[in-house]
């Protein structure tokens, strides 16, 4: 993947796509009054999980001035094989990474080239303990008492597998499940469609859940912000 050069920053944050990218940015913005989070920390969409695992060595590596480094990344199917994929990156480099996730976030230092000290953050949606992806982790978010998340899931489980419009053999039944739901339940909302981040700043999802707040407290401890 080319990437766009920029400039080199202290604080980067790699995550899969754009929809990651909104939600933490809305949710940095809600609880901690950031209004242009970009000049705090650089939110970096790696355009899938793939790139973003091989760029981690190259960046840590390169980047002089990276003081406070934070990867997000979905679990999928497997959090274990995740986990193991991340550590396996990092140890290129001679980093000590816990055998396990913290359920709060994972934060750890790591010594550098020329003695310089970066802190590491990682954090696999949706909680750092079960399978899942980003999706997961805002439907953590609809609100307690909504009516139609329910409606939503019962919808897309009733659709024939013969009625897919993608070959099954090729796809991931569990995310693309999930991405429906939560679609489905936004196309039904006061503003059909909003994006995720969107519907954080308009308070369709709430970002006061303890879903939201520890992710948000996991990025204030990283970045010290």
């Amino acid at each position: 993947m080319m990437k766009k050069k920029r400039n080199q920053n202290r604080n980067i944050l790699f995550v899969e796509g754009v929809d990651d990218l909104n939600v933490i940015a809305h949710l940095l913005k809600y609880h901690l009054g950031i209004k242009n989070v970009e000049n705090i920390v650089h939110i970096e969409n790696e355009q899938g999980v793939d790139n973003l695992l091989e760029s981690i060595p190259v960046e840590i590596k390169n980047n002089s001035e990276l003081q406070r480094f934070g990867i997000v990344v979905d679990a999928d199917t497997n959090i274990e094989a995740r986990w193991q994929a991340i550590r396996n990156r990092l140890q290129k480099i001679n980093a000590d990474v816990p055998e396990k996730p913290n359920p709060d976030g994972t934060i750890f230092n790591f010594i550098g080239k020329d003695e310089q000290e970066i802190r590491i953050g990682i954090w696999i949606m949706p909680d750092n303990k079960i399978p899942g992806i980003l999706e997961d982790f805002v439907s953590f978010l609809i609100p307690e008492k909504d009516m139609l998340w329910d409606r939503a899931q019962s919808c897309v489980a009733q659709i024939p597998k013969e009625e897919f419009s993608f070959n099954i053999e090729n796809k991931d039944l569990f995310s693309w499940q999930k991405k429906a739901e939560i679609h489905t339940w936004l196309a039904w909302q006061k503003e059909p469609g909003k994006p995720f981040g969107t519907a954080i700043s308009e308070k369709y999802l709430d970002p006061n859940t303890l879903y939201a707040q520890k992710l948000t407290d996991w990025l204030n401890k990283l970045f010290e912000l």
